[in-house]
């Protein structure tokens, strides 16, 4: 050992870490005036490791205190404790047990005199001070380590202490000083060649950071992309994941928020693998930024509980601030005002101790937005206003631009259109500059309420227009799955814009426009079959797929233990205690809940760790200026939207387009809808008096078609086939239901009815792929002899198909799912489970299970149609931009180009009846809206009971109208 140079022991001894018997033999072995520089070249090995593996790096420095054992050198012991202290703060964000580290190791440099070694102990401690608001200290011992490191040449740990103060300086939000003293450290770093460029990876991350505060978007892309590369060519996972992390919240401030999530997600696998728990938070915490764009304000809220938690133990009470600013704005978005402001206050308040002028000034603009809504806008004015005088000399354009347009929206509200022009002007030029999507669409969509105010409808339009632009830009970088949630608080500007173009006389380009308003994202799922499946891409994923699928084994076997009322412990010959199996179900409730709240979250991550489906989102696009597809002869197209409580209805034949206002208010349609739910509950409850209550119905009914559809009639009167668009509440409306009172008639007497999500879709079922499955599936389960028609059901219609079908123990969810893809027709009869709460788990009653809307997105299907002979199985719960969630979602998207569904609650044996009639016409040719009409007539002719609307009319079908295909009917 004693020839050896200490750099290969250090390795060697790094190699038999962490505890191996040969490593106490070399240890003995290396004499003691060599026993320093081996410590000193383990040190250098640890902070190396440390950019990959913390805990190795842990090991590593748990080493250099081996070697300082027995007494043999406290310097030695020193250097093990400022190691350590380094990787506490670093690695563990354990800030003071960092510092008692880093003075245990000072004091023995000290009564050394080694004024060099306690220089560089102070180069790490300073952050460690800042990270716990000692900032003049940490200035303090920075300059009087600068000034010993100065004095020994000592270049590497200059540069690194300026890049400590750099991130002081950021930290405090003084961005131009900070950036100002980087060009000093990446010029060292670049100085110092192969170890210096060791180091740059974390100097250009910080430089990134800088650049994007001061919206100098580009060059932080820039810099952030480099350091990322050097991170990963020298396998530096702390940092890889800090550069995916930085570029993940840019990525947030340009509204590119599908590249923004997965690099979050990426860099917060990468913290936990590395057992960096709290940067994984801090991860979270970020991702708060993004989710408060999409409006999951419940996430943001846990998160950020969680975040401010875990910042608590370590003591940093900037990161406690940042979590209660989030919180403040996701509380404020779900109305809860009064808590949005305490969340505010207490985050003020850290910022007033960080004396972060930046940061105390974007607090005062959230809290002026609350004031604006609790309609007090001469404070949120005077709050406002300040938080811009004190923006202005720190040059943040970004939140300089949010100031001006928080401050033109306040001015609106109180009337003064002169100053309110003024500064949205100001907030949208900054907004351009720096090309801030969500910034310039709010500019436009204000600068269009102002252009109203100033009674100029054509630049008001033209604003609008320009705002809606913004809008789908941003639209297009959000994942699927997260878009309806985004356009909740984004309907008016659409609103706004197709009352200008109905005043215009322009009836097409306001149909245009409100289809426009829709996600469009269930059009998006179908046209370009985007995958949703629950399939591993990547190695990476084998582990989160079986973490799903545990989970669903998991709730499946609890609902059906719901389902079949098991309590475990429950003795047949033994009287329940009511009391007790109450508790039970209601525990077994909450267990189901939350399972579901872990699956969906783990599919939604799977999605976002779906490098092919997260990046490719903005391909998926349907160009929202695309005209609306050619109408078929003989067809009209009826589409509805609200302007506010005002109902429009637009009618295209053709290639005209008609709008008529309608007589009924979208308050009025909603509250019939409800009396009309009660009266076929009514009927549902006592059947025997349908007879009776038909009037009652049919007045119902009457009253929606005056109000809905009578002032159409003159334009669809020709029309043999009618297809209805609905909008907002109206979605669950029987429309072929619908009745007229003057002629005694139901719609679907003179025409053949069918439904869409979106008028766009015509064009997809126009283009519909010829490849249909060749198999026919029929699945009926009784839920385990409630259902007893179902068996009469399945067997006409085998009959009829001319197919066998599986019943009860034999239909299950596995069947399904093995054979639905091949199958070009499939029925399912069973009962159906409507989730308001969460339509993912909404589904059918098979044999091994609930088959849920998330089972179905996991299938890619080749049906002609699909039929849902069970309970509600076509309601859904109606998210932003008008988007539908529930099983019609999931079946179209997987793949099937038409569905029967139902509205409400079925009766079995009018349900066998109408099928068996249904796939009779089917059979014969008959397209399927046809063929569902003839169905339903002949069932309400049947007079009795079955004449009630409750029989026939809850099912309705959606897509495609036309006949099966050839190879689906019996041979002849």
């Amino acid at each position: 050992a004693a020839a050896d140079s200490p750099e290969p022991i250090a390795r060697q001894i790094a190699r038999l870490l962490p505890d191996q018997p040969p490593l106490a033999a070399l240890l003995a072995r290396i004499e003691a005036d060599q026993a320093l520089p081996v410590a000193q070249a383990l040190k250098k090995i640890a902070l190396a490791e440390l950019r990959r593996d913390a805990q190795r790096a842990t090991e590593i420095a748990a080493g250099i205190a081996r070697l300082g054992e027995n007494g043999r050198s406290p310097h030695i012991q020193a250097l093990s404790r400022q190691t350590l202290a380094i990787i506490e703060t670093l690695a563990r964000r354990s800030y003071e047990r960092a510092l008692d580290l880093f003075d245990e190791a000072a004091a023995v440099f000290k009564a050394e005199g080694d004024d060099l070694e306690l220089a560089v102990t102070q180069v790490s401690r300073i952050w460690a001070l800042a990270c716990v608001q000692r900032y003049d200290e940490a200035f303090a011992a920075g300059a009087w380590a600068h000034e010993v490191l100065e004095q020994h040449g000592a270049r590497r740990s200059l540069a690194a202490l300026n890049n400590n103060l750099v991130a002081i300086h950021g930290r405090r939000g003084d961005d131009h000083q900070a950036l100002q003293r980087l060009e000093a450290v990446l010029a060292a770093y670049e100085a110092l060649g192969d170890e210096g460029r060791e180091r740059l990876p974390l100097a250009l991350i910080n430089r990134a950071i800088l650049l994007r505060n001061l919206g100098r978007f580009p060059e932080s892309l820039a810099a952030n992309e480099q350091a990322l590369t050097l991170a990963e060519e020298r396998g530096q996972t702390a940092h890889v994941a800090r550069a995916r992390q930085n570029l993940g919240i840019t990525c947030f401030a340009l509204g590119e928020m599908a590249r923004a999530q997965t690099l979050l997600e990426e860099a917060r696998a990468l913290y936990a693998a590395d057992g960096r728990f709290r940067d994984a938070i801090l991860t979270d915490l970020f991702l708060t930024d993004g989710l408060l764009h999409l409006r999951r304000f419940e996430e943001v809220i846990e998160k950020c509980r969680q975040a401010r938690a875990a910042f608590d133990q370590a003591g940093t009470r900037f990161e406690i601030a940042q979590a209660w600013l989030n919180e403040a704005i996701a509380l404020a978005g779900l109305g809860r005002l009064e808590a949005a402001a305490a969340a505010v206050t207490s985050a003020r308040a850290i910022f007033d101790e960080e004396q972060n002028p930046a940061w105390q000034a974007v607090a005062d603009l959230e809290m002026g937005g609350i004031l604006a809504r609790q309609e007090r806008p001469e404070e949120a004015r005077a709050l406002v206003e300040r938080a811009l005088a004190a923006l202005r000399p720190l040059a943040l354009p970004v939140r300089e631009a949010q100031g001006h347009l928080l401050l033109g929206d306040i001015l609106l509200q109180t009337g003064d259109l002169a100053a309110a022009q003024e500064a949205i002007e100001q907030g949208l030029q900054l907004a351009r500059e720096r090309d801030v999507p969500a910034l310039t669409y709010q500019a436009h969509f204000l600068r269009g309420r102002l252009r109203q105010a100033q009674h100029d409808p054509a630049g008001a339009l033209a604003a609008f227009e320009a705002a809606i632009r913004q809008l789908e830009r941003l639209q297009g970088q959000i994942m699927v799955e997260f878009r309806a949630d985004f356009l909740v608080d984004k309907q008016a500007v659409y609103v706004e814009a197709v009352r200008l173009c109905l005043a215009a006389d322009n009836p097409a380009a306001a149909l245009q426009l409100a289809e426009r308003a829709r996600s469009r994202a269930l059009l998006e799922l179908v046209t370009h079959r985007v995958d949703l499946r629950l399939d591993a891409r990547t190695p990476a994923d084998e582990e989160r797929i079986e973490t799903l699928r545990r989970l669903r084994e998991e709730r499946n076997r609890l609902h059906r233990r719901w389902e079949t009322h098991e309590i475990p412990g429950n003795e047949s010959h033994q009287q329940p205690d009511q009391r007790a199996e109450q508790e039970n179900r209601e525990q077994l409730r909450r267990d189901i809940l939350r399972l579901e709240d872990a699956l969906k979250k783990s599919w939604h991550r799977l999605l976002v760790h779906n490098r092919a489906y997260a990046r490719e989102a903005f391909l998926w696009q349907v160009d929202p200026t695309q005209p609306l597809p050619a109408i078929p002869p003989g067809t009209a197209l009826i589409e509805y939207f609200s302007l506010g409580e005002t109902l429009v209805a637009f009618v295209a034949e053709g290639d005209r387009v008609t709008a008529h206002s309608l007589p009924l208010t979208a308050g009025e349609a909603t509250r019939r809808q409800q009396q009309l739910k009660h009266a076929l509950e009514t009927v549902a409850r006592t059947p025997a008096a349908a007879a009776a209550l038909l009037p009652k119905t049919q007045a119902l009914l009457a009253d929606l078609h005056a109000g809905l559809l009578a002032p159409l009639r003159p334009a669809v009167r020709r029309a043999a086939r009618l297809i209805f668009v609905p909008f907002g509440s109206l979605h669950d409306l029987p429309w072929h239901a619908l009745f007229d009172g003057e002629e005694r008639r139901y719609l679907l007497a003179d025409h053949e009815v069918s439904v869409l999500p979106s008028a766009l879709l015509l064009d997809h079922l126009a283009a519909a792929p010829a490849e249909i499955g060749e198999e026919v599936l029929l699945l009926g389960h009784s839920h385990r002899g409630a259902l007893p028609q179902i068996h009469h059901e399945l067997a006409g219609i085998a009959r009829v198909v001319g197919r066998p079908a599986r019943l009860d123990r034999e239909a299950t969810r596995a069947h399904f799912q093995a054979r639905a893809g091949a199958s070009g027709l499939i029925h399912l009869a069973a009962h159906g489970e409507f989730r308001r709460a969460e339509p993912l788990f909404s589904g059918l009653q098979l044999e091994d299970g609930l088959l849920t809307t998330l089972d179905v997105f996991n299938i890619r299907l080749h049906a002609a149609l699909v039929c849902l002979s069970g309970c509600e199985t076509g309601r859904a719960v109606l998210g932003g931009g008008d988007e539908l969630f529930g099983l019609m979602r999931a079946f179209l998207a997987g793949g099937a180009d038409s569905l029967v569904m139902s509205l409400w609650r079925v009766e079995d044996e009018s349900t066998a009846r109408l099928m068996t009639g249904f796939y009779e016409a089917l059979m014969r040719g008959a397209g399927k809206g046809e063929a569902l009409r003839q169905a339903q007539l002949a069932l309400a002719a049947e007079g009795g009971a079955w004449a009630h609307p409750f029989h026939w009319a809850p099912f309705f079908l959606v897509g495609d109208t036309g006949p099966l295909p050839p190879h689906l009917r019996p041979r002849r």
